[in-house]
């Protein structure tokens, strides 16, 4: 029902804009800034957590004059959305901005500019069961793998993400001990 609902306004938008003759001159972004655990690992929404259903979101851009569609695994970071919609509006990037720029040299988005790793930081003043409170999380994101590390406690989860996509296999087993539905749902 949400993705339906989405599908509509969505549309609404880009009808919009084709019948005010903006279409050619809007970019047009779809992007999420976390996803959600919809029952992966036994979980519901998006705290304590950085597996591939909360890290992973789309990034959809159309630029005009750019209609070649492409696809791309690449990781990039949110923090690269601002340099890259300055760059597509022509606009230098500020001194010290964070991110980088998906754009190429010639104005155009650019595959092969995602980044070798990508850090997260995520602080919630309050607890769970088992992790003390603030709780503090660090994650380290390869395409190759993730590292999380929860600061203050001897947890840390290391998934091998060319073999286990669906973050089910962690290596040492962290949740010895703490009262969490863990379960995993094959792709």
């Amino acid at each position: 029902m949400l993705i339906e609902f989405m599908d509509e306004q969505i549309g609404k938008v880009l009808e919009t804009l084709q019948e005010t003759g903006q279409a050619e001159d809007t970019i047009v972004v779809f992007t999420a800034d976390h996803g959600d655990l919809f029952g992966d690992h036994g979980l519901m929404l998006k705290h304590f957590s950085h597996y591939r259903a909360v890290t992973r979101v789309p990034l959809i851009i159309r630029v005009p004059g750019q209609d070649d569609q492409r696809r791309s695994s690449e990781l990039v970071s949110s923090a690269d959305f601002a340099p890259t919609m300055l760059d597509l509006a022509g606009v230098p990037a500020f001194r010290g901005i964070q991110g980088r720029s998906l754009v190429d040299g010639h104005g155009n988005l650019a595959l092969g500019t995602g980044a070798e790793a990508l850090l997260i930081e995520e602080d919630q003043p309050f607890s769970l069961d088992g992790l003390p409170a603030p709780v503090r999380m660090r994650t380290v994101i390869t395409s190759e793998g993730r590292l999380t590390r929860y600061m203050g406690t001897p947890i840390s989860e290391l998934y091998d993400h060319r073999s286990d996509l669906m973050n089910c296999r962690t290596s040492p087993a962290p949740w010895r001990g703490l009262n969490w539905p863990i379960a995993c749902r094959p792709p």
